[in-house]
């Protein structure tokens, strides 16, 4: 339902930076926290990196994530 709301263009999207490094930390936290032991591993530059994007959507690709993590195990993907 939300992705049919973007692509008709009716939801107001929220747009400020997002610091990348700290978005990968909280999802990692967040799906540690659940009991999916994750480490995600990067290649940022020591430099703040940064995009701009609405934190409800990153929120909900976050929790998409945990769900493929989810499914991969019940189905016993590697």
């Amino acid at each position: 339902m939300t992705y049919a709301k973007l692509e008709e263009g009716s939801p107001k999207l929220d747009l400020e930076p997002v610091n990348l490094r700290e978005l990968l930390e909280q999802i990692e936290r967040e799906t540690n926290a659940l009991g999916k032991p994750i480490k995600i591993v990067t290649k940022l530059p020591n430099a703040k990196v940064t995009a701009v994007a609405d934190r409800r959507y990153l929120h909900r690709v976050s929790k998409f994530g945990g769900q493929c993590l989810t499914l991969c195990r019940d189905h016993d993907y590697h």
